[in-house]
């Protein structure tokens, strides 16, 4: 079995503007496991653990919607927090791009035609920032992400997704492309 998803990379400038904000969550008011720089990106399906012969299907798949899509932008701003800012289990930075909701949308119609489960809630396009273990003030959590909500980090053209493969490690993740699709 295979653990995969699709995704998004982020470019480095934009990588760069959204840890210079993790400073800004100092560890009396918040523990929290930050992402690494090299660790973001948006996840666009979560597919889950695949038979390695199913795998094919996907990208076959996968190369349907590609066909479909040119590229386009997204602008990365804004802070916010599931389930609510001043009590967090993840802080995110947003990515704003109508494109972006279609092509998820299309990936999940496409991915049923092979058994992966659709999605029951509406798709979030969001770079997870941190994964919060305790908060300790949360008004102060509550301040940090309401003074960045309209906060810019960059905009970036999208012109490829990926399907990318997860290892769970103790000590973290570990991703892999495998395959690249342009549109």
């Amino acid at each position: 079995m295979t653990r995969l998803f699709v995704a998004l990379e982020i470019e480095d400038y934009i990588k760069d503007n959204i840890v210079s904000t993790y400073s800004l969550f100092s560890n009396d008011i918040i523990k929290a496991k930050f992402i690494p720089k090299d660790h973001m990106h948006i996840t666009i399906k979560f597919i889950g653990e695949i038979n390695v012969n199913d795998i094919n299907d996907i990208i076959e798949r996968l190369n349907d919607v590609k066909s479909a899509f040119n590229p386009f932008k997204i602008e990365y701003e804004g802070m916010g927090a599931f389930p609510k800012p001043y009590d967090p289990r993840i802080i995110w930075i947003g990515g704003n791009s109508s494109q972006l909701m279609d092509l998820a949308k299309r990936i999940d119609k496409e991915l049923y035609k092979v058994g992966v489960k659709p999605e029951q809630r509406p798709f979030s396009s969001h770079i997870t920032i941190a994964r919060v273990k305790s908060t300790y003030k949360k008004n102060d959590i509550n301040d940090i992400i309401q003074n960045n909500r309209d906060r810019a980090f960059g905009t970036q053209t999208i012109d490829r997704f990926y399907l990318k493969k997860s290892i769970l490690t103790p000590t973290g993740p570990i991703y892999s492309n495998v395959e690249v699709f342009e549109l």
